[in-house]
């Protein structure tokens, strides 16, 4: 399968996260508009820069299963610890355009744990009494959840959540 999709690379290597994500969203509206269709490799490599956090992965990961509209994630798992395999489905709305609204904003952003100080300072431009009911708002529709970061309070969107055996029984 690699053989189809590799004139289809994604290269993230040396991108900052958020640099790697508005490549990322680039580059697959580009192939959609070409009207190319099928797989893309994302590489974003596995965090062996020796900080340990592979943001980059967690963050395109996190990114393609949380807008399932959007892409479709034909491999994902830690077979291929270093790439991603996602079929774009239609065109990502760009992150910086006003197209998307606030809570796709904060959504994006809080894909890892932000605190409160670093959610107010990257939305900035929006009275705070908004910020704060956005993430209130989101928090009760459980697209973020309050965590703590450092003994900060903090925002992150939430992680799926594994299907236990117990889960699983319960449903029959």
């Amino acid at each position: 399968m690699r053989r189809k999709c590799e004139d289809k690379i994604v290269d993230l290597h040396g991108k900052t996260a958020d640099e790697a994500i508005d490549y990322f969203i680039s580059h697959s509206n580009m192939f959609l508009a070409s009207g190319q269709r099928g797989c893309l490799v994302v590489i974003h490599g596995y965090g062996s820069s020796g900080f340990g956090t592979a943001i980059i992965k967690q963050r395109i990961r996190a990114m393609v299963t949380r807008w399932p509209d959007y892409f479709e994630v034909v491999m994902g798992d830690d077979s291929l610890p270093g790439e991603t395999w996602v079929v774009p489905r239609k065109p990502f709305p760009n992150r910086k355009g006003r197209s998307r609204g606030l809570a796709q904003d904060v959504c994006s952003f809080c894909e890892t744990r932000k605190t409160e100080k670093q959610i107010l300072t990257r939305f900035h431009q929006r009275a705070q009494q908004d910020v704060w009911k956005m993430l209130n708002d989101l928090r009760e529709q459980g697209m973020l959840e309050a965590v703590m970061k450092n003994g900060q309070k903090a925002w992150r969107v939430p992680r799926p959540r594994e299907v236990t055996e117990k889960d699983d029984a319960m449903a029959w």
